[in-house]
């Protein structure tokens, strides 16, 4: 799980700002990359102070790992919570696929999804932000299991309808020749 520096305030306005930062760190690092992100110029954007914006994260570092949690944050708001609202099964899975599809339909991020362009950027360097994402995104190695069983139990299903399909056309031409 994301660290947190350790902030010398806890106030309602110190949060509405750490907010307001990821905000705009989240859709910078969605179009430019993590590595984009600069407290220099998250100071510029949103007109507050370089120590302003370092007293909420303490580190790049720090900033990166919070801008991947509020992204992640993002999608379990709008993908997934929608999703566990339903029952089990069916109804969950439509909703989920539909909440998805909304989520990329309405361009969440300027730069589109975050979780494919921050796990390209960090999948080869070390350290705990690429931990971070890899652990969002591609440590469940079973998952890539169960999407293999289900794209080959999906086919053999769709190859059974067409053979079955083909079936029918066949002995009802056959009927079709007997009676003529």
């Amino acid at each position: 799980m994301t660290a947190h520096p350790t902030v010398l305030y806890h106030t309602e306005q110190a949060t509405r700002t750490r907010q307001e930062i990821l905000r705009l760190a989240t859709d910078i690092a969605s179009a430019e990359g993590l590595e984009g992100l600069s407290i220099g110029r998250l100071a510029t954007e949103l007109r507050m102070s370089k120590t302003g914006i370092f007293a909420h994260f303490g580190s790049k570092e720090q900033l990166q790992l919070a801008v991947v949690d509020a992204a992640k944050q993002i999608f379990m708001d709008q993908v997934v919570q929608p999703a566990l609202r339903q029952p089990r099964g069916i109804p969950r899975l439509q909703v989920m696929l539909e909440s998805w599809l909304g989520y990329v339909e309405k361009i969440v991020f300027r730069g589109g999804c975050f979780f494919a362009a921050a796990s390209a950027e960090f999948d080869s360097r070390p350290g705990p932000v690429r931990d971070e994402i890899a652990a969002l995104m591609f440590n469940d190695k079973s998952a890539f299991l169960r999407a293999r069983r289900a794209i080959t139990d999906r086919i053999a299903s769709a190859s059974q309808r067409v053979r079955k399909n083909s079936l029918i056309i066949k002995n009802s031409l056959i009927i079709r020749r007997k009676v003529e």
